[in-house]
């Protein structure tokens, strides 16, 4: 770019930075990509609190009601888009449902949209606490 500015980054993942996912396909890299002109905002739909929340057993109220507030929340989020450049998406956005949100964003074409998916896309995120 050749505004003198940063290149800003919104980088969305499903977990918090506790999240391994999270931690090793994003936050590692941000000291570096700020080194060389990025300006990255990491967004996680999940809390830290609600993320060890969703792997305990039980408490489905709870946990149902915390999701709705975490994907109201998101929703809201996404009316800032247009203040970065790029948008990074870690996965998905929603751990659950279609790809509705992301398939909206990317066809509005501006800002461009980069989607990384690890290794077990294919396998479905189900544990016993959070079947």
């Amino acid at each position: 770019m050749t505004t003198g500015r940063p290149i800003r980054v919104l980088a969305l993942s499903p977990i918090p930075e506790e999240g391994a996912g999270c931690r090793f396909r994003i936050a590692q890299f941000i000291p570096y990509l700020e080194s060389v002109g990025f300006e990255v905002t990491l967004s996680s739909l999940f809390t830290p609190e609600f993320f060890r929340l969703v792997y305990k057993p039980g408490r489905y109220v709870r946990k149902a009601v915390t999701f709705a507030m975490l994907t109201l929340k998101r929703l809201g989020s996404l009316r800032d888009m247009s203040q970065f450049d790029v948008i990074f998406i870690y996965r998905e956005m929603f751990p659950i449902g279609p790809a509705i949100v992301e398939r909206l964003i990317a066809a509005r074409h501006r800002p461009p949209v980069v989607f990384d998916f690890d290794d077990a896309i294919f396998l479905p995120s189900v544990s016993d606490a959070t079947r």
